[in-house]
């Protein structure tokens, strides 16, 4: 048995606010797909769940299915997917997004709110 979470995928054609830059379409490769899906299983292993996260990067929302069942509340930042789309796509199922887009070196006041200093 695998100590890490297996991704959890809607199928291909349910992703919206794809364009060109967006990996998704490698996700269900031979060979490539279990790669790609490999990369995000690692990362999700990291996650300890909680209150919040926020995904930088977000994409057309890849890893949501899996950071709803451990996450509160998930936000999300991208340069260019559609942020409208791809919430749109998770509401569909249960699953609020809190997305926007913007750069991380010059975070949304609302993002930046979400952060705390120790």
């Amino acid at each position: 048995m695998s100590a890490y979470p297996q991704l959890k995928m809607l199928p291909i054609q349910q992703y919206a606010g794809i364009n060109r830059y967006d990996p998704i379409r490698f996700y269900h490769w031979p060979v490539i797909g279990r790669l790609y899906c490999r990369r995000i299983e690692l990362c999700l292993a990291e996650c300890q769940g909680g209150a919040r996260v926020l995904e930088v990067g977000f994409g057309s929302g890849v890893t949501f299915l899996n950071l709803h069942d451990t996450y509160n509340e998930i936000y999300g930042l991208d340069l260019t997917a559609s942020a409208h789309e791809v919430s749109a796509v998770f509401a569909a199922r249960g699953i609020i997004t809190q997305l926007q887009n913007g750069d991380v070196l010059n975070l949304p006041m609302s993002i930046s709110s979400l952060t705390r200093c120790c």
